[in-house]
């Protein structure tokens, strides 16, 4: 079965990408999907990691402080 979607996939540390480049995903080693870059965004801001890996505390504090 196969199945074709598009999505916008932002990563954690910065890599060389080109539009165009072929990719594979892997869940170990069972590969889960591949594709091509259509476009390539701009790197994720400090708010956007801190939203990845602090948790909801962090993110409540964030927003606690923004409202200050």
């Amino acid at each position: 079965m196969c199945y074709f979607f598009r999505f916008n996939l932002k990563l954690f540390k910065p890599m060389a990408l080109e539009k165009g480049q072929r990719f594979t995903l892997r869940d170990g080693s069972l590969t889960v999907g591949t594709g091509v870059i259509t476009a390539v965004q701009p790197n994720l801001t400090e708010a956007e990691k801190l939203v990845i890996v602090g948790g909801k505390k962090a993110r409540e504090r964030a927003a606690k402080k923004a409202a200050a």
